[in-house]
């Protein structure tokens, strides 16, 4: 498996009321093994994600579930695994 830095931006501006519903998504891809850790910029304008997968393809396609995911802009790295 590998792992994978999604930095994103917006496209528009994310709708507050579902909110609720994407921190339930990413709590359930944390649970699965499918993310690692989610960061935002103190002021909401961005943010990363740690993600797991067989290829950067699956990894997106895991995180097509986030009702945010439509208004998400991306930018993948792969990562190494530095220090085991």
């Amino acid at each position: 498996m590998s792992r994978f830095m999604f930095a994103f931006t917006w496209t528009a501006m994310p709708d507050a009321s579902v909110a609720r519903s994407e921190r339930e998504q990413v709590i359930k891809l944390i649970a699965d093994k499918k993310m690692e850790q989610m960061f935002l910029a103190n002021d909401r304008s961005k943010g990363w994600l740690i993600m797991i997968g067989e290829s950067q393809e699956q990894a997106l396609e895991q995180l097509s579930i986030l009702p945010f995911y439509p208004i998400m802009h991306f930018e993948v790295t792969l990562l190494l695994d530095a220090y085991p």
